[in-house]
This record gives C-alpha cells, sequence and structure tokens, in this order.
C-alpha cells in the first residue's frame, strides 16, 4: 500500500485473524506467527520485483488499476503473473497495459477472503492455458476453491447476485 498507516492497519488485520483462529482452535500460535511472518510490508511496487505472481487489489477504478498494472509490468520479472482481483472490470483491457497479456488473470477473491473459499479466476482474451493453471493451482495452495469463467460483466457469482437481488426486489414488491 502505498499509505503507511494503512500498512499497519493491514498487518494488524492480519494477526487479528490469525488471533481469531488461535482462539477458535482452527490454529496454533506458532503457525499464526508464521503467517504474520510471511507478510513484508512496502510502500513501493519496486518492492515486489522478485515475485512470481503478483495481485493488485485497489479500488474498482480502472485509471487506478491501470496504474498499478503498469508499474507491476515494469516491476516484476519477464515471466511473473500479475493478477487482478477486480469484481468485474475487464481482464483483458487491464492485460492490454501491459506488456505481458498472455501472463495475465483475474483472480477475484471474495470477502473476507481470510474466510471465503470461492476465487473466480477469469481468462482475459490473451491469457495463456498455463496461467490460469497456475492461478488455479494458487488459489487451491491457499485452500480456495477455484471457479474459471469467461470474461463477461460481473463475471460469475456477480451476474448472478444481481439478478438474485432482482427477482428478491420484485418478489418483495409483489406483496406489498
Amino acid at each position: 500500500d502505498a499509505d503507511p498507516a494503512a500498512l499497519e492497519r493491514g498487518l494488524a488485520h492480519v494477526a487479528a485473524i490469525g488471533a481469531r483462529r488461535v482462539a477458535r482452535g482452527r490454529m496454533d500460535e506458532e503457525e499464526a506467527a508464521a503467517v504474520a511472518g510471511r507478510i513484508t510490508p512496502a510502500t513501493e511496487v519496486a518492492a515486489a520485483g522478485t515475485c512470481d505472481l503478483a495481485i493488485e487489489a485497489v479500488p474498482e477504478r480502472m485509471e487506478v488499476k491501470l496504474a498499478v498494472v503498469r508499474d507491476l509490468d515494469a516491476a516484476l520479472p519477464p515471466g511473473a503473473v500479475i493478477a487482478s482481483n477486480t469484481s468485474g472490470l475487464s481482464i483483458t483491457a487491464l492485460a492490454a497495459a501491459t506488456g505481458r497479456p498472455e501472463r495475465f488473470v483475474g483472480l477475484h477473491f471474495f470477502n473476507p477472503a481470510s474466510v471465503m473459499a470461492l476465487v473466480e479466476v477469469i481468462r482475459g482474451e490473451r491469457t495463456a492455458e498455463e496461467t490460469l493453471r497456475e492461478a488455479e493451482a494458487f488459489a487451491r495452495a491457499l485452500g480456495k476453491v477455484p471457479v474459471r469463467v469467461r470474461e463477461c460483466p460481473g463475471f460469475l457469482v456477480n451476474r448472478i447476485l444481481v439478478r438474485a437481488m432482482a427477482e428478491a426486489f420484485r418478489a418483495a414488491a409483489a406483496r406489498a
């Protein structure tokens, strides 16, 4: 995060999640400390320069995401994968802002990511099959359930959610 205070809040949030899991018997203190210890906070994208995979999770504004993916493209090694946690912006458009559209994929984690198992894996027009397999393997390594979806407005889950909500509103209006 570019904001040091936001980094501190994020680290505190991770520690709180670990503490809750320890209190519920889902994790021991050593595991919680190990998870927190794998996080390296940084305010500059260049700090990700040795990563094999980077996931941007900035606000859902295309111009903000485009700036971040361009910075990641410049900072990461040539073979690294760039992923976007967008819930509905075009993966193809984001990938086009990089020099590696075949190594760009959507990885939409559901909120709260520490609890929800589902991860949409979204293919852009030029995303390579190998990139999709790597993204799915990464999600499974996190204990998540990857669901491969085509790029379309809202992807899979948000498309279903919007239609379900519209139907619920119609049903409620009919009873009023």
